[in-house]
């Protein structure tokens, strides 16, 4: 890349200015971006109206009677914003780029920081990164940043409490997903429906058995509802809340709200009352979901119950071996009910050693241990961690197990305390070196994210960095967040309907808060930065 020398930072607003008035581009305020995310021609572009509330006015020259630029895709910073004492960094981008930048005030239209474009080595490579740290800017207020050659930034604000509106809606996304009730206006606003799958369903081996297996959440866009996923999502929601307890007071307004327990407990028993309905009572083996055959197609038998299996009861197991831990401080008979179901699923699994998975197993004795201090639990992690010398930290079945074993206050062995701890630490350390250096995380190759793979390392991290706190996880978590809130080579937000460019005007399907195991991940990241106070 070359380099423009000796060029004023105030040099940036009078060439848009005269630019402006010669050629007359425009960018109406609020701008989206309803185009696939990588197309860097169309961006460039292209105008969309949007929400006057997002960005009234870039303000450059608020008393001219002109539209504004033509923001380019080229500056890429959190389309949301920052806290005040985060760290702030943008990323630019071009075969041109000048030495400086400014950040400007959106409604004064003033400069209020100026900075030097900084390079830095990718790694493995000889291709560079050029990049803007203006952390020393605290003030209140939203912003854009401008350079004298590639242009604008979206806008994006600065607040101690910039997050917290995102927290309200991940938890408030899993009310919208709720089957077998009436969403109303109140809580749900253009999302109203009537309650769906209220009626008995089949087996899907035996079509003359019916059972009531309404509520839970739907986990897809077919209104299907896995009982394993459903597990996962409990679990990762229960370690944001158990680490972070204080954070979850906000209210999500949801019915259930101001029933003097926090929200994303009420949401989640939403679930365990589903799942509670999944298991046979008389073997203990739990189905593992409702699955929809309808598809919209009208036809008569809409859903099936699905066979139960193995991995299905083990996660059933763990899930409300958990949530039976947490949840007996609220009320202790539900408690009870959900850690009993949890052993009669064990007693059924230990009926058939053969079929299972050891990692699935030691997760839920782990969660039963903990809630129980029953030896007969304490014996499967034993036999599980008997010679073992390291810990894959990098499967999620074990990583829980591995964090649900060392929280626990029943006796443990201090040994494989040790080789658990130094495996997380590890992990930690390999990730925060790998990750350190790349402004884009994943060094911007590819046309999508993996969001489950990317968020599911997120929250080990996060988890970890409760166990073994580092102010470089900690910056590392936050960048993570920054790149799915659009500082990221497609200028992108993937969550919601926040930022100027928003994955759901091309995409929905890949709105994180549409996706309910990347929402609790999500969840789970804002609980572990404090965003959700």
């Amino acid at each position: 890349m070359r380099s423009l020398r000796g060029k004023k930072t105030e040099f940036c607003i009078l060439l848009t200015v005269i630019s402006l008035a010669l050629t007359g581009c425009t960018m109406p305020a609020g701008i989206s971006w309803p185009l696939d995310p990588g197309g860097r021609e169309a961006a460039e572009t292209s105008t969309a109206a949007g929400s006057d509330t997002q960005f009234t006015t870039l303000g450059l020259t608020p008393d001219l009677d002109y539209d504004k630029p033509v923001v380019g895709s080229h500056i890429e910073i959190d389309q949301l914003g920052y806290r005040t004492n985060d760290r702030k960094i943008a990323i630019f981008r071009g075969d041109v780029l000048s030495d400086s930048y400014s950040v400007v005030d959106a409604e004064s239209g003033r400069s209020v920081y100026s900075g030097v474009i900084e390079s830095k080595a990718k790694v493995g490579t000889e291709e560079m990164y050029y990049y803007g740290d203006f952390s020393e800017l605290k003030s209140k207020g939203t912003y854009y940043i401008c350079t004298d050659v590639i242009g604008y930034s979206y806008p994006f604000s600065i607040s101690d409490d910039i997050y917290s509106g995102l927290y309200r809606d991940a938890v408030r996304q899993y009310y919208m997903n709720r089957c077998g009730v009436s969403l109303t206006a109140e809580y749900a606003g253009e999302n109203v429906r009537s309650a769906c799958h209220t009626e008995p369903i089949s087996l899907q081996q035996d079509a003359g058995v019916t059972l009531d297996v309404s509520g839970g959440w739907h986990l897809n866009s077919s209104g299907d509802r896995y009982v394993s996923r459903g597990c996962n999502i409990i679990e990762a929601l229960l370690l944001a809340y158990e680490y972070n307890t204080q954070a979850f007071d906000p209210d999500a307004d949801l019915p259930e709200s101001g029933n003097d327990v926090p929200d994303i407990l009420d949401e989640l028993k939403v679930e365990t009352d589903w799942i509670l309905k999944m298991q046979d009572q008389s073997t203990g083996m739990v189905y593992s979901g409702v699955i929809s055959t309808d598809k919209g197609l009208g036809l008569e038998n809409p859903c099936y119950i699905a066979p139960a299996d193995i991995s299905t009861t083990l996660s059933f197991a763990s899930a409300l071996g958990y949530f039976s831990y947490i949840y007996q401080s609220v009320d202790t008979a539900y408690a009870t009910t959900c850690l009993q179901a949890a052993d009669r699923a064990m007693k059924y699994v230990a009926r058939s050693p053969e079929s299972v998975n050891e990692n699935e197993y030691f997760r839920a004795a782990t969660m039963l241990y903990r809630a129980t201090g029953y030896q007969n639990y304490r014996n499967i992690i034993d036999a599980y961690c008997a010679d073992r010398k390291t810990y894959d930290i990098s499967d999620n079945v074990v990583f829980s197990g591995v964090v649900s074993y060392l929280a626990t206050k029943q006796k443990t062995d201090p040994a494989v305390c040790g080789i658990m701890m130094n495996d997380l630490r590890k992990y930690a350390e390999n990730m925060s070196s790998v990750r350190r250096d790349m402004l884009y995380l994943l060094d911007g190759n590819g046309e999508s994210i993996e969001y489950q793979s990317l968020l599911a390392e997120i929250a080990r991290l996060t988890v970890v960095n409760y166990i073994i706190s580092s102010n470089e996880y900690e910056n590392l978590m936050g960048q993570y967040l920054h790149y799915l809130l659009g500082c990221n080579p497609y200028n992108t937000c993937y969550v919601g309907q926040y930022g100027s460019v928003n994955i759901s005007d091309s995409d929905p399907s890949r709105d994180i808060l549409r996706q309910p195991e990347s929402d609790a991940y999500f969840i789970l990241l804002l609980s572990g930065i404090g965003g959700i106070n």
